[in-house]
């Protein structure tokens, strides 16, 4: 599955105009010949329709994509305008001929060698063109109509990559604040240490800087494992994740650093930082009606003095990035559950080879 938009493909649209507009001219061409007085009846009417809308059928995907070289509405409308106007005045013309010949053809009203004479067949031409300027005034402005829906979806999802990009730099530089803090503290206490954490921390940037968009959960728990021990190295106390991941999540594509704030938030929001205890965190995930359920459960109150309150950010910004991938279908839920703090998120599960 790609994130880029596609393009609209015409061929479908045009078939589905041009039946709507076959279904709707048979009966009044039918009615016709039956106040005209002429013979021929519905097989002909059939006929007849087929063989006047074919060339407009088959040009329909080309006026369309002269739709999207010469849009309206984008700064140039006078000469766009002017351009569809001379086309108009060309191509009506040469396809209500061709259709014209091509339904008295197969509708057999004049058979080859029996069409009316130059004089008679020009007006006959002429009025079918003069009828069929609606038609080409309609296709011009379906194929407008498709080009912008085009343009604004194009414009949609460069915004939401613009934004998912944001919101990534968003949390490189709330992590790497806080990590340096961090580090600088232990500089003073443990200079081998904190050697090492610079070097954790290194791999650390490097992979968030280089991962793509989406990943694996798989992928995500690796990443997730360093940013842990990290933490350890930082504070020299014990920290233990339960990973309870089913076999269908571990291959489900999620946006990256989906853990990570995840995990930052049970470490400095739980009092381990300033309490001499362990810190137990249990993250949970799976998949159910292809929905990718995944949770981060974790203690709250280790330390006898609480520690301040977040700003929110972290879950904000996950909320935001899951609201431009996945919309309505992705979720953040955060709430206390006794001594406990836990977050939900449901997002779509979408296997690695789809998303290939």
């Amino acid at each position: 599955m790609s994130q880029t938009t596609a393009p609209i493909p015409p061929l479908r649209y045009a078939l589905a105009l041009w039946a709507v507009l076959f279904a709707s001219s048979v009966p009044a061409v039918y009615l016709a010949q039956t106040v005209g007085g002429e013979a021929g009846g519905w097989p002909a009417a059939l006929w007849f329709m087929a063989g006047s809308q074919l060339p407009w059928l088959l040009a329909t995907p080309v006026l369309w994509r002269l739709c999207r070289r010469w849009p309206l509405g984008m700064g140039r409308d006078l000469r766009h305008g002017a351009c569809l106007l001379l086309l108009g005045a060309g191509v009506t013309p040469l396809l209500s001929a061709m259709g014209w010949v091509l339904g008295s053809w197969l509708s057999q009203l004049h058979p080859w060698g029996s069409l009316p004479d130059r004089t008679a067949a020009v007006r006959a031409i002429a009025a079918t063109a003069l009828f069929a300027a609606p038609t080409f005034v309609a296709v011009i402005g379906l194929g407008q109509t498709l080009a912008f829906v085009q343009r604004y979806r194009r414009r949609g999802a460069l915004l939401d990559q613009a934004r998912q990009t944001a919101l990534r730099q968003h949390l490189h530089h709330h992590f790497l604040f806080n990590a340096l803090n961090a580090i600088g503290g232990l500089g003073y206490q443990r200079p081998a240490d904190a050697d090492r954490a610079l070097a954790g921390l290194s791999d650390l940037l490097r992979d968030a800087m280089a991962c793509p968009p989406q990943r694996t959960l798989a992928e995500e728990v690796a990443a997730a494992n360093d940013y842990l021990a990290l933490q350890r190295l930082l504070r020299g106390m014990p920290l233990t994740v339960q990973w309870r991941l089913s076999a269908e999540a571990w291959q489900c594509q999620v946006p990256s650093l989906l853990l990570q704030p995840l995990l930052e938030n049970a470490v400095r929001h739980s009092g381990w930082e300033q309490a001499e205890a362990a810190l137990e965190i249990d993250v949970r995930a799976d998949v159910a009606e292809g929905v990718l359920r995944l949770s981060v459960r974790n203690p709250h109150g280790l330390a006898p003095q609480i520690p301040p309150a977040g700003t929110g950010s972290g879950l904000g910004n996950l909320r935001q990035r899951l609201d431009a991938l996945h919309g309505a279908r992705g979720s953040v839920q955060a709430a206390v559950e006794g001594d406990h703090f836990s977050v939900r998120l449901r997002l779509p599960a979408i296997d690695a080879q789809e998303w290939a």
